[in-house]
């Protein structure tokens, strides 16, 4: 698959003339790599130089704590942009380690190509800060609920928190069960029982997406236990 056919309906380049892209993409030499499931498709400190796009499959990004063990950070699904934050820094290396849930590709092209095309096309790195800023949204949520001992601890700080952009009362959430499952730091099972149980409890009501709080100081009870 040419560089061309894998990037032209990437998010990257949303709002960009096909016909104009097509062709500016024709241009960019890219290199594509296979990956079976259980692959190690990057390590923990490798060089960040090229910008690398999951074209399909799945990645589990982890990290080694100091004693050894792995910790999951997230998942990615195609089309993610691969360690976005750290293209440019000047310490560029990848910050976790990407190993493959399922088989899969990805394609790179160098970090001076992609400088190539955003003189050329500048939304490409509004596009780019979008998304890193989606990333460091999730992490910096993730690491404010650590402090919460329990799932249900973390899910009425979350909703409390998520409350200040409440339409008509109506929480819409911004991700996938699956997707809240991995900012809880939970198996998603475990995150819909305590959810239908909240909800069983007449402590908040679910349909898809959207929550509304019943029962509000019940979650501030949840976050703030009496002494």
């Amino acid at each position: 698959m040419s560089t061309a056919e894998s990037l032209l309906h990437h998010p990257l380049f949303s709002g960009i003339d096909p016909d104009i892209l097509k062709r500016a993409l024709a241009q960019i030499p890219a290199s594509h790599r296979r990956f079976e499931t259980g692959n190690v498709v990057m390590v923990q400190g490798d060089p960040c130089d090229r910008l690398t796009v999951l074209e399909r499959g799945r990645l589990a990004a982890s990290i080694q704590s100091p004693s050894g063990k792995n910790l999951l950070v997230e998942t990615l699904e195609a089309p993610e942009v691969l360690a976005p934050a750290v293209l440019f820094a000047p310490e560029a290396v990848v910050p976790v380690t990407l190993t493959a849930i399922t088989d899969g590709a990805i394609l790179s092209i160098e970090r001076e190509r992609l400088e190539q095309l955003g003189r050329r096309f500048p939304s490409i790195y509004v596009h780019l800060l979008g998304h890193v800023g989606e990333k460091f949204t999730f992490i910096t949520t993730r690491m404010r609920l650590l402090h919460f001992a329990s799932l249900r601890q973390k899910i009425a700080g979350y909703l409390l928190e998520r409350e200040k952009q409440a339409v008509g009362g109506i929480i819409t959430l911004p991700y996938s069960r699956e997707r809240l499952a991995e900012l809880f730091g939970v198996a998603r099972p475990s995150l819909s029982r305590v959810l239908g149980e909240l909800a069983n409890e007449g402590i908040l009501s679910l349909a898809g997406q959207q929550v509304e709080i019943k029962d509000r100081n019940e979650l501030l009870r949840l976050v703030e236990p009496d002494d």
